[in-house]
């Protein structure tokens, strides 16, 4: 183990004990507040503020349980910040840089051997034409945005993956809105906190000690001046300490280990595969099939493709099952580079 690997184990252990700690001391503190309000516990003095600290944790512990497991409000979390992601719709810096070369070089060839073998090519132009308006969408644009989900409905309408798939599209149920515009409206609250709570916890803390260090008794215009005086240095040092975390010492791997675990899309079809990945084995599996048929070749592992991209393609992150569906199918598929006993496809 790398030595930043077991800092960051460090670091994620102290963290979660610290969420903890704070849970715990915080209701603790309630619970000596206001157990006295509590007829039953209030003649017991100290043991009964720790009763009520301890089923306030319970609650708060039962409460997270509920979001987590039952609600599972994480997946519509993930599903509203992948929707706001631009780049789910439009090409990125990574997509211009790889995906065009490849796919560019993939169409090119294909096309040239049919034009050679006299076969028909208009499921190769159809996505050209495609992806030469997928690639020049901006993600600064909001009608490209629209125009990016559009065409791709369009185009996988017109080409499906298998000629007799039959996609169920499940509406919405009335909870799953419910708890997606829940998220959302947490989401919204969140962009403005980040802008703000830093400036405002550096304000506060200034508040309550520039009087204890300087003394209460000064005038009320030079307490304040001084708070901002002080408040000023302290925001400086956080977004230095956030700089270096970021830049230096670049922990924040287990962190996205954590999400990618709880994100319905790292088993279900995300916005961008739909976008530009689904169209281009669409055309690539068929014509692949059509040329494999003509040499009287084995069509078996590209129909086998063909069958569980048709199965991946109907995964939803709104519906519950379909997480442990993605799963399911992707396992039962195996590694497309060894045969299975008792498979016999040559797997190449």
């Amino acid at each position: 183990m790398s030595g930043k690997k077991w800092m960051m184990k460090q670091y994620w252990r102290v963290g979660t004990f610290r969420t903890l700690f704070s849970l715990a001391l915080s209701m603790m503190v309630l619970g000596k507040y206001y157990y006295e309000y509590i007829p039953i516990l209030a003649p017991l003095g100290l043991v009964g503020a720790l009763i009520l600290g301890s089923l306030l944790i319970l609650l708060f512990l039962g409460l997270g349980y509920i979001y987590d497991e039952r609600l599972k409000l994480w997946n519509e979390t993930f599903q509203v910040g992948v929707e706001r992601d631009p780049y789910q719709q439009t090409p990125n810096i990574r997509s211009f840089a790889m995906e065009l070369p490849m796919m560019y070089a993939f169409l090119s060839v294909m096309k040239e051997s049919l034009h050679r073998d006299n076969m028909e090519t208009s499921k190769i132009d159809e996505l050209i034409k495609y992806y030469v308006g997928y690639f020049q969408g901006c993600a600064t644009r909001k009608s490209d945005l629209v125009d990016s989900i559009k065409s791709n409905e369009e185009f996988l309408r017109r080409n499906p993956f298998a000629e007799d798939s039959v996609q169920i599209q499940e509406k919405r149920s009335f909870g799953g809105r419910v708890k997606k515009a829940f998220q959302t409206q947490i989401l919204r609250i969140n962009y403005i906190q980040s802008l703000t709570g830093s400036a405002q916890d550096v304000l506060i803390i200034s508040a309550l000690y520039v009087p204890i260090l300087l003394g209460a008794s000064l005038p009320e215009n030079m307490l304040l001046n001084m708070i901002y005086i002080m408040a000023l240095p302290l925001f400086i040092l956080l977004v230095a300490l956030g700089w270096y975390y970021d830049k230096r010492l670049k922990m924040w791997g287990p962190e996205f280990s954590v999400r990618l675990e709880r994100d319905p899309y790292s088993y279900v079809p995300e916005p961008k595969i739909w976008t530009s990945f689904f169209p281009f084995m669409i055309a690539y599996l068929k014509t692949t099939k059509e040329v494999l048929e003509k040499d009287s070749s084995d069509t078996s592992y590209i129909e086998k493709l063909m069958n569980y991209f048709d199965d991946y393609s109907a995964l939803k992150a709104s519906v519950d099952n379909d997480m442990d569906r993605g799963k399911e199918i992707r396992s039962n598929l195996g590694n497309p580079w060894i045969k299975r006993k008792g498979d016999d496809s040559d797997g190449s």
